[in-house]
C-alpha cells in the first residue's frame, strides 16, 4: 500500500482493500433499498374525486334521461291529439208520415223523422254534444230544424242510434 503526502500535511492511502481477499456470503448481505409496495385501494382524496365524477356522471344521465321522456311524453301527446279520430254521423232514415197542403195551396206543412247512426271510432276519448241541431236540407236549402234534441253522449268504440222528429213549414 502506497502512502501518498500531501503539501498540506494531509496523507491519503491508495491501495486494494484488505478484505479483497476474503469470501462473502450473499445471503449474509442486506438488500438493496426498494420501492414502497404497490397501494391497490386508492386514497381518501381519491376515492372523494371518483365518487364525485361518478355522482356527477349519473346526474348527467339522470337529467338526460328526464329530458329525453319529457320530450317523447310531449310528443305522443301532440300526436294524439293531433291524429285523434272524430265522431262519426251517418243518415239512415228519413220519412215524412203527416204531409199537409193548405186548401188555398200557399201553405205546405210537413212533419220529418229524421233518423241518424253516431259512431265514436275512437278507443280513448268519449264524445257528447250538450244541444246538437239537427238540421234538414235539401240540396242547399234548409227544410227544417231541430234545435230542442236531447243530449248526445257517445262512449268509446261504440255506435249509437237517434230519431229526431220536426215539423217543417213552408
Amino acid at each position: 500500500m502506497e502512502v501518498a503526502g500531501g503539501r498540506n500535511g494531509s496523507y491519503a492511502a491508495i491501495g486494494i482493500p484488505l478484505y479483497a481477499n476474503s469470501t462473502f456470503n450473499v445471503e449474509q448481505q442486506r438488500p438493496l433499498p426498494s420501492a414502497p409496495p404497490l397501494i391497490t385501494q386508492p386514497t381518501t382524496r381519491q376515492r372523494r374525486c371518483l365518487s364525485a365524477t361518478a355522482t356527477a356522471i349519473a346526474g348527467y344521465m339522470l337529467i338526460f334521461l328526464a329530458s329525453a321522456l319529457f320530450v317523447a311524453s310531449v310528443l305522443l301527446l301532440v300526436l294524439f291529439f293531433v291524429f285523434t279520430q272524430s265522431p262519426e254521423f251517418a243518415l239512415t232514415s228519413v220519412s215524412v208520415p203527416k204531409f199537409n197542403i193548405s186548401s188555398e195551396g200557399s201553405e205546405i206543412t210537413a212533419e220529418w223523422e229524421v233518423g241518424f247512426l253516431v259512431r265514436n271510432p275512437n278507443p280513448v276519448w268519449c264524445h257528447w254534444f250538450d244541444h246538437p241541431v239537427v238540421s234538414v236540407y235539401y240540396r242547399d236549402q234548409l227544410v227544417s230544424e231541430l234545435e230542442s234534441f236531447p243530449q248526445v253522449k257517445i262512449s268509446r268504440k261504440t255506435t249509437k242510434s237517434y230519431v229526431g222528429k220536426t215539423v217543417a213549414l213552408g
